[in-house]
């Protein structure tokens, strides 16, 4: 009986976290723009180089980056996939 509980408990658990996966997959897509932008205005707060480049040059492969993250998020499968392409 204790062994059923503590399934039950784990996939409330796990259920749980794949609900937190998915909304903060939500918030990333809709936010996507807003934290680009903020990134690149703070790269060239900081960064008096970065103020010469141009845009694309700038904000490189960020675009790529969340959007990886947010399939990491959706798609607990393709972690491996995250973690190999950052390491």
């Amino acid at each position: 009986m204790l062994n059923a509980i503590y399934q039950n408990e784990n996939i409330g658990i796990m259920n749980d976290a794949k609900k937190s996966d998915h909304q903060l997959a939500q918030v990333l897509k809709s936010k996507k723009n807003e934290i680009i932008d903020l990134w690149r205005k703070k790269v060239r707060e900081i960064n008096p180089a970065a103020r010469k480049k141009s845009e694309p040059a700038l904000i490189d492969s960020l675009p790529i980056f969340i959007d990886e993250i947010i399939n990491t998020l959706i798609n607990p499968k393709s972690k491996e996939k995250l973690i190999s392409s950052i390491v």
